[in-house]
């Protein structure tokens, strides 16, 4: 089974931003040969272990408060489209996103 820096390493080596947003048939294809085990493995509860310790519950935490800020900014541009608090959600949310290179770049073998 692939570990956390393999798949980071396909992601953001192989892959990369053009390859993001292109997809198509071949990189799902990929995915699926390379990860379906680890796939399967997130979905029966079985990785826990890649979060144990501060800077996985760091890491975890820092995700989901970006996802939960994306979603506020969403609901407000949706919602009554206030652009003070949009632009004060967004600012967090970049906030957050720094936080999160900075805490990687900390975890990082040295």
């Amino acid at each position: 089974m692939a570990d956390p820096i393999e798949i980071l390493d396909f992601w953001l080596g192989e892959v990369g931003p053009e390859g993001w947003y292109a997809g198509g048939a071949e990189l799902d294809a990929q995915c699926r040969e390379r990860f379906l085990d680890v796939w399967q493995a997130a979905h029966d509860g079985g990785l826990e272990h890649w979060v144990e310790g501060t800077v996985g519950t760091l890491a975890l935490g820092l995700a989901w408060l970006y996802v939960a800020l994306r979603v506020a900014h969403s609901l407000i541009y949706l919602g009554y489209n206030h652009l003070v608090h949009r632009f004060a959600v967004f600012a967090a949310s970049n906030f957050v996103v720094v936080a999160m290179v900075f805490e990687l770049a900390l975890s990082l073998p040295r």
